[in-house]
């Protein structure tokens, strides 16, 4: 199988952190964490769940401190999160069949929100799916929100752009990869 890297940025995530990694490391090869000036325990958690963890000075661009995080990856494919997200369990084979058997250079994921309840606002009740696959055994409902590329297959010149919203994929457009 392809080595998969886990390339995050984290500053002061201590209270997200550990469900995030315990949801991925069995899914990852290596855990590539960048910190950005944490004052908490979150490099400690890190360290508990066999994560590299580099240092990087905040300079208010989130593209700058990704691309540090790509620049410590070893694997063939590079898995991006954020400390307060977690992959299902149920999604595992969907990510190493996608990295076993390409056909893209990466994919967009879902990324799905979790609510206790969810009150009339701008999504309304019918934002309330009846659907609890990925619930995690709680009966909770979830409304899918955009996609973002976040799985990838590693090549020179992969690299995010935007300070703020930061995304990869007009590296990947530039060098002419396939987006699924």
């Amino acid at each position: 199988m392809s080595l998969i890297s886990l390339a995050m940025i984290v500053k002061n995530e201590e209270a997200t952190l550990a469900h995030c990694l315990e949801s991925v490391k069995s899914l990852v090869d290596e855990m590539i964490i960048v910190d950005t000036g944490s004052s908490d325990r979150t490099i400690d958690i890190a360290r508990e769940f066999g994560a590299q963890i580099y240092h990087f000075k905040w300079c208010d661009d989130f593209a700058a401190a990704r691309n540090e995080s790509l620049k410590f990856c070893k694997g063939d494919w590079v898995l991006i999160l954020d400390a307060d997200e977690a992959i299902d369990p149920l999604d595992h084979k969907k990510i190493i069949n996608a990295c076993k058997n390409p056909w893209a250079d990466a994919y967009q994921l879902f990324h799905r929100h979790y609510t206790q309840k969810m009150s009339g606002g701008i999504f309304g009740n019918s934002a309330q799916p009846n659907n609890t696959n990925y619930c995690e055994g709680k009966n909770l409902p979830f409304y899918a929100d955009a996609r973002a590329a976040r799985l990838a297959r590693m090549f020179k010149g992969l690299s995010y752009s935007s300070s703020i919203h930061e995304t990869f994929e007009p590296s990947l457009l530039s060098q002419g990869k396939a987006i699924a």
